[in-house]
């Protein structure tokens, strides 16, 4: 199985690891992302282990504090988001059902 991200993803990611090395330090944020690494290594193997993400065709997962949610189908797991837990959930809504 392959891993895309998205490019909102991406920039999420950019976004999560600036403010992580922001106010937590470069170690904290290299540490989020083993974290993450590890965790996309497991869902490659295992996607459907993760619980769905509302009503909607994604599945979510939460990592330190923020959410990452994916879709998968046979070939490909996709990142569509990284969303800080305390972002509104309205925000993160709204974003994957423009799609």
């Amino acid at each position: 199985m392959s891993l895309l991200w998205t490019s909102e993803a991406s920039e999420d990611l950019d976004d999560a690891y600036d403010f992580i090395s922001t106010f937590s330090g470069i170690q904290a944020a290299d540490f989020f992302l083993s974290q993450l690494d590890r965790e996309l290594q497991r869902l490659l193997e295992f996607p459907r282990s993760a619980p769905f993400y509302e009503d909607g065709p994604w599945r979510r997962l939460p990592i330190q504090q923020y959410m990452l949610v994916f879709s998968e189908d046979e070939s490909r797991l996709t990142v569509h988001a990284l969303e800080h837990q305390l972002r509104s959930p309205d925000r993160l809504r709204n974003r994957l059902h423009r799609r």
